[in-house]
């Protein structure tokens, strides 16, 4: 890997001579191949001595391959570090697609600077991107801006539209009631007077019977009147030999 990321070919040689395996062998860091680093770097001589190698061995290696990381392809790290060759290289000597998208969902086009060259934005795609960006901004792109400010003023007119709706309900919903059932609010406040009025006879004989003061000057004068029949009986009882 560090022969790879440096471009020595003549060791890297060496090394895959010895195991061929190691062609596709991971960085256990980043996830890059040899291929990876020598896109990385801007090493297009090694990157076609590495395809010129798998070739003759006869053995398969995915120019598409993505990294354990971020899920970028060759194509992608030339891209992002601007190595024109390299991807002059990747494109039209390895067929390498254009349309791959790394983890994050983004090709090789769009992490071109804006300073880049017309002919590698060709060679990865990015001119027919921004056609289509351009030609879906002036189609329809008031038809884009509409349903993105539309669902709040729908969701604003439901509303309002509801509350209406809702206080209009409520209206007739008491206006039938008031006409329709009218025999309802009377039998109910008839009811309620009926049971309270036996609670105040209640309360007002209570009051009475705590308020009212007893006369006592009227009682000595019918104790004394109970008392003369009972003087009158004893002495008009005849007398008798017992008590002599």
């Amino acid at each position: 890997m560090l022969a790879a990321a440096e471009g020595r070919w003549e060791s890297l040689e060496g090394l895959l001579s010895c195991e061929p395996g190691l062609l596709a062998k991971r960085d256990f860091v980043t996830g890059f191949t040899c291929l990876h680093w020598a896109a990385k770097h801007g090493h297009q001589e090694l990157l076609a001595h590495l395809v010129a190698f798998a070739r003759k061995q006869g053995l398969a290696m995915d120019v598409n391959a993505r990294s354990g990381g971020g899920g970028y392809t060759a194509l992608h790290l030339a891209a992002m570090h601007g190595h024109f060759e390299v991807v002059k290289l990747l494109v039209g000597a390895c067929d390498a697609d254009v349309d791959v998208r790394d983890y994050g969902g983004r090709k090789a086009a769009q992490y071109l600077d804006r300073g880049t060259p017309e002919e590698m934005k060709s060679l990865v795609g990015a001119l027919q991107e921004e056609e289509e960006d351009e030609g879906t901004a002036s189609n329809g792109s008031g038809r884009w801006r509409l349903s993105k400010v539309l669902p709040t003023n729908l969701m604003a007119y439901k509303l309002s539209h509801h509350h209406h709706h809702h206080q209009g309900s409520v209206e007739e919903a008491e206006a039938a009631e008031g006409t329709a059932a009218p025999g309802k609010g009377i039998s109910r406040k008839t009811s309620n007077s009926s049971r309270m009025k036996p609670r105040l006879n209640k309360i007002r004989f209570r009051t009475q019977i705590i308020h009212t003061t007893p006369s006592f000057r009227g009682e000595p004068d019918e104790e004394e009147q109970d008392e003369k029949p009972l003087k009158t009986s004893f002495k008009l009882r005849p007398k008798s030999n017992v008590f002599g």
